[in-house]
């Protein structure tokens, strides 16, 4: 009897535990569902009401308001739910959004990357593209929702577009900071008082340290100027003609010369006048090179035309003797040839120059070479001092005759002018560990050793203690680019009072 109550008492407990069983999973289902707006919850407290349609409500308030993506995506990467700051991001409605695929908002270089994060609950910068294509950076963060019903992941979306800008406005700041730093033009900014709020590098170089909160007038109040000097008033009313090249006396001593230009910028009104001033001494120096050689060239031109119009005239006048005519014709025969060399001159250098030389070469011998140059050019330099020596079983060379003629008439003219009238002037040819080497050698003037450095060079013409040096000074440049160019090197051996020695090489062919 005993046991069949305990036995009918459990049974009446499972039954009780089994219905509060069924109505908590009824409760739970009614819960998710959403059917259940609040539960009443008795508490020691008493009846406590739970409005479960509230919390919801504030939950999903504060997703639609945040300054952020936020949406809900399937597995499938299907969306299942978009906040409103989404849509407006990607530029189309909600509607569209809802239900569309997450993969037509990203670019394709941000698929990989997106589907590791979906994968991984990763975070990282992906770049969506807009409905109406724009590119929108954005710092992605995944997280994986834990629903039964459904896979899928809860994905907020930071738009980077401003930081983007901002850093990118950084670096192009930080660019034309580097850009004005290294600039070889002075640039200063002054506001509309001409006071200065920027100075570069350059400009600090100028006018010294510590410009920034001076005047532009002040700073250029401390050099001494050779022209009228700028005001900032003068720039500022447009007085101030613009493109002038104003000269100022540096603290060196030196006198540079600047090109001065300014530009007033504005925003909404003038914020002030960006100055710079651009050196251009080595641009007037080379002017002044330019004009000193085509009075010089004009000089030198005009001097064998003078001998080569007035001999011809006097040999053609009347009465003039065979002997004297023959003599006038040879005056103007080397008149022309003196105005051939200088032309020629002018010719190789303009073509090395303009990177044009062009040779034109062929095997000789360069031993007939030599020996047959003093025959064809008598009139210039007198056989009676010439003298040379030429070994035997030199080779064949590879190069251009003319320019070899070319090299040596520079050279032998160079001998006869700073070498005493009735001296020596040798020519040897000798074979060298593989080249040919020819050498010119007088018992001239000597060059000291500080000059010998700057025979090569453009305009370079000795001062002969006997005579007036002549020439353009272009002859040994002549020489080296044309040597170089056969692939030879040119010197020169020299003692003053001892005369000089001129080799150069040619490779054997």
């Amino acid at each position: 009897m005993e046991q069949n109550q305990k036995t009918n008492e459990l049974e009446a407990e499972v039954n009780r535990l089994s219905e509060q069983l069924t109505e908590c999973k009824e409760t739970l289902r009614a819960i998710t569902s959403g059917e259940v707006d609040a539960l009443v919850v008795n508490t020691p407290m008493g009846d406590q009401v739970f409005t479960l349609q509230g919390a919801d409500t504030v939950y999903r308030t504060a997703i639609e308001n945040i300054n952020e993506g936020a949406i809900t995506v399937s597995a499938e990467g299907i969306i299942l739910y978009s906040n409103r700051y989404f849509s407006t991001m990607m530029q189309t409605g909600l509607n569209r959004v809802m239900g569309s695929s997450i993969f037509e908002y990203i670019v394709p270089e941000s698929v990989e990357l997106f589907q590791t994060l979906l994968k991984q609950n990763g975070h990282g910068e992906v770049r969506f593209r807009s409905r109406l294509g724009h590119n929108v950076p954005a710092f992605v963060s995944v997280k994986k929702l834990h629903l039964d019903s459904l896979d899928s992941v809860c994905v907020m979306i930071t738009d980077l577009t401003r930081q983007k800008r901002s850093e990118e406005l950084i670096r192009q700041g930080a660019m034309i900071q580097s850009i004005l730093a290294q600039s070889p033009n002075a640039v200063i900014v002054c506001d509309e008082s001409g006071t200065i709020t920027y100075a570069s590098s350059s400009a600090h170089h100028i006018f010294g340290h510590h410009l920034l909160g001076k005047t532009f007038d002040e700073i250029s109040g401390n050099l001494r100027i050779s022209k009228e000097r700028p005001s900032f008033s003068s720039i500022k009313s447009g007085s101030f003609q613009p493109d002038t090249t104003t000269v100022f006396g540096m603290q060196n001593g030196s006198l540079q010369h600047f090109l001065l230009r300014s530009t007033q910028f504005c925003s909404d009104k003038p914020l002030g006048y960006v100055i710079t001033l651009t050196n251009v001494t080595a641009l007037k120096e080379a002017e002044q090179l330019k004009d000193d050689f085509i009075g010089m060239v004009s000089h030198e031109i005009r001097t064998p035309l003078t001998v080569l119009i007035g001999a011809l005239g006097v040999a053609m006048s009347e009465g003039v003797t065979p002997e004297d005519s023959s003599a006038m014709l040879q005056d103007a025969l080397e008149g022309a040839e003196s105005l051939e060399q200088i032309v020629t001159n002018l010719v190789e250098l303009s073509r090395y120059q303009s990177d044009r030389i062009n040779l034109h070469k062929e095997f000789i011998d360069i031993g007939a070479l030599v020996r047959d140059f003093g025959k064809r050019r008598l009139t210039k330099i007198a056989s009676n001092r010439l003298i040379f020596e030429i070994s035997d079983s030199l080779g064949r060379v590879k190069a251009d005759r003319v320019r070899i003629d070319l090299i040596l008439l520079n050279l032998l003219s160079n001998a006869v002018k700073y070498s005493p009238e009735e001296s020596k002037i040798k020519v040897r040819v000798i074979r060298e560990d593989g080249n040919v080497v020819i050498s010119v050698i007088d018992n001239g003037v000597g060059i000291p050793i500080e000059q010998q450095a700057t025979l090569f060079t453009p305009f370079t013409r000795l001062e002969n203690i006997r005579r007036p040096a002549k020439g353009l000074g272009l002859g040994l440049l002549v020489c080296k680019r044309l040597v170089e160019a056969h692939g030879g090197k040119i010197w020169v051996e020299s003692k003053p009072g001892e005369g000089s020695t001129f080799s150069f090489t040619l490779p054997l062919g």
